[in-house]
């Protein structure tokens, strides 16, 4: 069963914040339900509102109704594991630096994953998820 207590979060948050410096990021670090580690970018150097366009554009899941949410939710995007391997294919070399610096923080040392899809079985350490912005509070670009 996935858990992660504030003690995994402490022992990430070193690895977390020199990700975002090195690249010009803010952001915060919760625990939610026990089970999943978030890190929520408020603003930045990095577009990453831009980088999910042309994201959504390349998986050809990009139409007019996708950009209407993108920007119906003031620029507040949830990237879960499936995405973070997308920066490089787009050729956004910093934002896949990034990503990769963040998942390997947000794993940790002790990170497993042991699920089982064509099963429904779910086994891992614990989940993780990176928000650009907050739903309240659109991402702040601050980069040129």
């Amino acid at each position: 069963m996935a858990y992660v207590s504030k003690e995994d979060k402490a022992a990430r948050m070193p690895a977390i914040r020199a990700a975002l410096k090195k690249h010009g990021m803010q952001g915060s670090v919760r625990v939610e339900n026990y089970s999943k580690l978030i890190v929520t970018i408020s603003k930045g150097d990095l577009d990453l509102i831009d980088f999910d366009l042309k994201h959504r554009q390349h998986k050809n899941r990009f139409d007019d109704e996708a950009l209407v949410a993108t920007e119906a939710r003031d620029h507040y995007v949830v990237h879960n594991a499936g995405f973070f391997n997308a920066a490089e294919e787009i050729g956004q070399p910093e934002v896949a630096e990034l990503f990769s610096e963040l998942l390997s923080a947000l794993k940790g040392d002790d990170y497993f994953d042991e699920s089982e899809t064509m099963i429904d079985y779910s086994h891992c350490s614990h989940y993780y998820e990176v928000h650009v912005g907050r739903w309240n509070k659109p991402f702040e670009f601050t980069g040129a």
